[in-house]
């Protein structure tokens, strides 16, 4: 059954929640814009959010991301959880991605965002319109709850995990001066987070080879925060990295085997000059000479 939920921000100015609540299902309040910044908090959401607290209306939050860098999105997260640090969310922490000139490494951006609000136990969603859906964030947010905005008589994205509509910026409602964003929800999401199941239970689920070359490209970050990331989003980081390490290991025996092969073939040339050429390449002339020295059975 879908329900009927309305977003908000500080430019619906101060809203009458009281008339408003027999009117809508639940609410999706602006909490801010951008980095960590005080004076980037929307001016309402404070209210807002203990209007709703106090009236038992279903909320949850989005941030409006200028992110063009992984520290800003870390930035962007911070922010987030410390304007919602004491209220109970019934729906998602969405970002909101529409930025111009932000679309390169959206989607990186987006999972750092995400892993950070999910390892501090709250649920995820990402917003963008039909276009950027299907242009530019196409793959890798598939766990994440979607929120589209296309003004039509219907939605038609086809893509995974679509659970809120926004099908309107024009809609009225007693209680808000002027026009107000309009969502259809399909999705039980209050429901969901408050019995305590995790956003990753019944998202697509990649396998270990698959994050594994995510690593090498270096998308999971390294050291601790690879860890961090790869637990927060319900991963065993142990077996993925396992699988990095017998990959890079498979890597360099084949690139020391084709090294003993040029070593043969005497492109390495003999003696001082081959240690030298050999040790500038990279390589141990000691453990290539005694592969070298295998493979013709010396």
């Amino acid at each position: 059954m879908k329900k009927i939920l309305i977003d908000v921000s500080e430019h619906q100015g101060k809203i009458d929640w009281e008339k408003v609540k027999p009117q809508i299902d639940g609410a999706i309040l602006r909490c801010g814009y951008g980095s960590d910044y005080t004076n980037q908090d929307d001016e309402q959401f404070k209210r807002n959010a203990d209007e709703c607290t106090r009236l038992g209306i279903p909320f949850g939050v989005y941030l409006y991301s200028y992110a063009d860098s992984i520290e800003k999105a870390k930035s962007e997260a911070a922010h987030a959880l410390r304007l919602i640090k004491g209220y109970k969310l019934s729906y998602p922490v969405y970002l909101d991605l529409e930025e111009s000139g932000t679309q390169n490494g959206a989607v990186e951006r987006a999972c750092v965002f995400g892993d950070i609000i999910e390892a501090a136990g709250y649920w995820c969603g990402i917003y963008a319109n039909l276009y950027w859906w299907e242009m530019i964030l196409k793959d890798g947010l598939e766990r994440f709850t979607k929120w589209v905005a296309q003004y039509y008589s219907k939605c038609e994205y086809t893509g995974a995990n679509l659970d809120i509509w926004q099908y309107s910026r024009k809609g009225r409602i007693d209680g808000i001066g002027g026009n107000v964003d309009m969502n259809e929800c399909y999705r039980d999401l209050p429901g969901e987070i408050l019995g305590g199941k995790t956003i990753t239970q019944g998202a697509a689920k990649k396998t270990v080879d698959e994050l594994a070359a995510e690593v090498l490209d270096g998308k999971w970050g390294n050291g601790g925060e690879r860890e961090q990331r790869l637990t927060a989003a319900g991963y065993d980081y142990e077996a993925v990295q396992a699988r990095v390490n017998a990959i890079v290991a498979e890597k360099q025996s084949k690139s020391l085997d084709a090294v003993v092969t040029a070593v043969i073939r005497g492109d390495y040339g003999n003696g001082s000059a081959r240690d030298k050429k050999l040790t500038a390449a990279g390589y141990d002339p000691k453990e290539v000479q005694a592969l070298v020295n295998k493979r013709l059975g010396a």
